[in-house]
């Protein structure tokens, strides 16, 4: 029977750790460490949805959420009659995307019933999307 190697580097393993994870101490380690920078490039880049903070026995700590978007049409241009539904159903919208050609009327009214209102060129004309 061989003995089992390492799957990075070829050594034999003797340790069972080592041998239930198919790597040595050493590669292990370096294996977690490329995952941690991966990790951290995708939150310095804004990947993965957006962060929250949970709080805990020992402080704060952040982790990443993904935002669920909810989509609607906006009837005869009536936006408060969208967001107050929203409220209602999910509570105060924190974010607000509106399609590019909206008017500053809209804009302005949507702006006094949520946190941040966005612009954005991925809606659709007629449609707000709300989280």
């Amino acid at each position: 029977m061989s003995k089992p190697r390492c799957k990075r580097c070829g050594k034999p393993l003797t340790d069972p750790v080592s041998i239930a994870a198919g790597l040595g101490p050493q590669c292990r380690g370096a294996a977690q460490k490329s995952r941690s920078r991966r990790v951290r490039q995708t939150e310095r880049h804004g990947r993965g949805g957006g962060s929250a903070i949970n709080s805990g026995n020992n402080g704060l700590s952040v982790g990443m959420i993904t935002p669920i978007w909810r989509v609607y049409d906006i009837p005869d241009g009536n936006i408060e009659a969208v967001l107050v539904m929203h409220r209602e159903r999910y509570g105060k919208p924190q974010m607000v995307l509106l399609a590019q050609d909206v008017s500053k009327e809209i804009y302005t009214r949507a702006k006094q019933l949520a946190v941040i209102v966005i612009k954005n060129r991925k809606v659709l004309p007629g449609q707000v999307w709300v989280v």
